[in-house]
């Protein structure tokens, strides 16, 4: 039987904020073509500007992308992350802990380090304070739940 989903982790203020800040990028783009064409009126304009476009729309689309397709879904033992046929369980028990790197952004980067010493990076997920506290607790019920050695056994 599958386990029920406790939390999904979503990347919706990062696909936001990549709205918001996508006509500012567009009017830098703008504003740097303007300036070649000025400064430089031998150079033909588009062996310029045609790599920097292309690279701005692969970054942009590469982030949506990113946030649309990536999975992160929390179950009552194990996390699930996903993007497309790359699949990763991790397992409450084998994590150490879950850094935060910006816990008052809308949306901020988390470091799942593990036990033996590896470690998982999550981009722009959002409420990370939350997913922080279920893997907190649900570490702690399974470090709980573990019996004790039998040599420790009175």
């Amino acid at each position: 039987m599958e386990e029920k989903i406790v939390k999904k982790v979503q990347r919706n203020n990062h696909l936001t904020h990549l709205a918001n800040v996508a006509p500012l990028i567009v009017i830098a783009y703008g504003i740097q073509c303007w300036l070649i064409a000025t400064f430089f009126p031998d150079q033909k304009l588009s062996h310029f500007a045609m790599p920097l476009a292309l690279s701005l729309v692969i970054m942009m689309g590469a982030l949506v992308v990113y946030d649309t397709f990536g999975k992160f879904n929390m179950y009552e033992s194990y996390m699930h992350l996903s993007f497309g046929p790359l699949n990763k369980i991790v397992h409450y028990n084998d994590i150490e802990e879950v850094e935060i790197l910006d816990p008052e952004a809308s949306f901020t980067n988390i470091i799942i380090r593990m036990k033996n010493d590896k470690y998982k990076l999550v981009y722009f997920v959002d409420d990370a304070v939350a997913i922080k506290e279920i893997v907190d607790n649900f570490s702690k019920e399974s470090d709980d739940s573990q019996e004790p050695p039998l040599d420790m056994v009175a």
